[in-house]
């Protein structure tokens, strides 16, 4: 659930309700002939374009088993939107995916702070390169729909 109460800047912390956050003045840039409309805190942080600069894990990991090959991308990033609750804030997530043909996966796991992230992204990478999961066998089936008559 996400709660556009507030907003949280990724290089200071700083937390702006969002009436604090719609008072901040509009910053022009233009890029490719684009011009481009951004907010940004005190601390020079450009919301949404910087987004990823200042707090980014990622890995990519090649696992052999023995139904084939699981291609697994574990991606943590910093949220600017409150993705928890106004009392437990949630500032961070873990996104998991594997989409192979034996197996489709996607698990997103989140965090109140910096660290809380950084360990639980370390943790996920170390239980896959530790061979510590299951590959369950379940039925699946593949929808099918003809569009070509639209």
């Amino acid at each position: 659930m996400c709660q556009l109460n507030y907003i949280h800047c990724g290089k200071c912390g700083k937390v702006y309700s969002r009436e604090e956050f719609q008072k901040l003045n509009d910053q022009v840039e233009v890029r490719d002939k684009q011009r481009i409309v951004y907010k940004s805190c005190s601390c020079g942080y450009r919301f949404w374009d910087d987004r990823f600069k200042y707090f980014r894990l990622f890995d990519k990991l090649t696992i052999k088993t023995p139904f084939g090959i699981l291609n697994i991308e574990i991606s943590t990033v910093h949220l600017e939107i409150n993705h928890g609750t106004d009392e437990k804030p949630k500032w961070y997530e873990t996104l998991i995916t594997c989409f192979e043909k034996f197996v489709e996966y996607e698990k997103i796991v989140r965090y109140e702070t910096e660290l809380q992230a950084q360990e639980g992204h370390r943790k996920i990478v170390e239980k896959f390169k530790n061979f510590d999961f299951q590959l369950k066998p379940q039925i699946t089936y593949t929808l099918e729909i003809d569009l070509t008559d639209l």
